[in-house]
């Protein structure tokens, strides 16, 4: 799974101020002020290496 857009609803008027961003993902609260918010890679997995859903 792909997180391509994360904080996509920050105006474009304000995306020079970190202080404005409407997200901060995956920085979490605390640990992300001022951070600009990026797109991760999530990878699931069965630890018996099976098909996901069986």
């Amino acid at each position: 799974m792909n997180i391509q857009h994360a904080g996509e609803n920050t105006k474009m008027a304000d995306i020079g101020d970190p202080a404005k961003y409407e997200s901060r993902w995956p920085s979490s609260a605390g640990y992300g002020a001022g951070q600009r918010p990026r797109s991760a890679t999530v990878v699931i997995t069965k630890n018996d290496g099976g098909v996901i859903g069986s």
